[in-house]
């Protein structure tokens, strides 16, 4: 499981962390990639959104939105140097509240 510490995460993390003590808190946006990937993903934060928006289109519970699964697996990126890198926090942001206000 990967969990992006930061920002949004940091909720998520601290949770796991009081169920698996052991727990290292991940700088996903700074950690290398496998070298399965290195060729093709930025970063691990890259990664897992990407690994992200793979299965999100096959996932379905009742109790998450389905508008939330979209918005989730349609994550903007942008490609540097011929790897998916997911955008900056704060364009992914700025994308989200322009959709909000078109609903």
């Amino acid at each position: 499981m990967k969990v992006d510490a930061n920002g949004i995460g940091a909720g998520v993390y601290d949770n796991l962390k009081r169920l698996f003590p052991k727990i290292v808190r991940p700088v996903l946006g700074q950690a290398k990639v496998p070298d399965k990937h290195k060729d093709t993903i930025a970063n691990l934060r890259a990664l897992g959104y990407w690994n992200l928006r793979t299965i999100l289109p096959h996932v379905y519970c009742k109790n998450i939105p389905q508008q939330l699964i979209a918005e989730l697996g349609n994550l903007h990126y942008i490609l540097r140097n011929g790897k998916i890198l997911i955008e900056s926090k704060p364009v992914s942001y700025t994308h989200l509240r322009a959709h909000e206000t078109s609903l």
